[in-house]
């Protein structure tokens, strides 16, 4: 896979969205994303809080939530946790009767997201090192 391609599965946006290579794991993301959480049959569990907040930054609900993860060393030095996110579908965009909205955030639509792995934290430039000393991989789109 082309570095630009792995940027792509990665995201790497917001919260550091990022997949690796180094071991059957995260192999099994990078060919085949879709199928990756069968594939994963030794995921860990975490606990983890979702707090939710109104308008004022009041908490109005705590609630203890669960997902599943997996550890891989990049090299000798450099671990990575990957976090399992599940897939589904949400409403994106803008109402047309939301105030203060912008016209790049309509039409109000439907969007499918696929079950994938992301960082369970911030990616580290070692993180990025490693991944982009990798060797280029071929493979078609």
């Amino acid at each position: 896979m082309k570095r630009r391609r792995f940027i792509q599965y990665a995201g790497l946006g917001g919260a550091g969205l990022f997949t690796g290579v180094g071991s059957r794991a995260l192999s099994a993301v990078i060919t085949a994303p879709e199928k990756a959480a069968e594939q994963l049959s030794h995921l860990q569990s975490f606990n983890f809080e979702v707090v939710r907040i109104n308008q004022q930054g009041q908490e109005i609900d705590r609630r203890l939530q669960q997902s599943q993860f997996f550890a891989v060393a990049l090299n000798a030095s450099t671990p990575l946790e990957m976090v399992a996110v599940a897939g589904g579908r949400f409403r994106m965009g803008a109402a047309a009767t939301e105030r203060f909205s912008a016209p790049a955030e309509s039409p109000q639509h439907q969007v499918t997201i696929q079950p994938f792995f992301i960082s369970k934290y911030l990616v580290t430039q070692a993180q990025w090192r490693a991944v982009a000393a990798l060797p280029k991989v071929s493979r078609e789109p």
